[in-house]
C-alpha cells in the first residue's frame, strides 16, 4: 500500500505551510525520513519543533529525534 505524505510546519498565525509531499510503500520512511530528506526538510522550516506530518489522513507532530 503506497503512503501518500504531506511534510508541512504552521506558521505563527497557526496556518499550515505545505513543504515536501510524496508518497513511499514504507510507512517507516515517512516517520523517520533518511539523512538527504532531513536534510532538505531542516533547511525548509523555521523550527525542528514545528514540523508535522499528514499521512493516510492522520496528522503526527514529528519530534527532534525524527530529524
Amino acid at each position: 500500500m503506497n503512503h501518500d505524505f504531506v511534510y508541512f510546519y504552521k506558521d505563527d498565525s497557526g496556518e499550515n505551510i505545505p513543504i515536501m509531499t510524496g508518497g513511499y510503500y514504507e510507512l517507516d520512511r515517512v516517520m523517520w525520513p533518511d539523512e538527504d530528506t532531513k536534510k532538505a526538510i531542516q533547511d525548509l522550516i523555521p523550527s525542528k519543533n514545528d514540523l508535522y506530518v499528514l499521512v493516510d489522513n492522520h496528522v503526527f507532530k514529528l519530534g527532534k529525534d525524527n530529524l
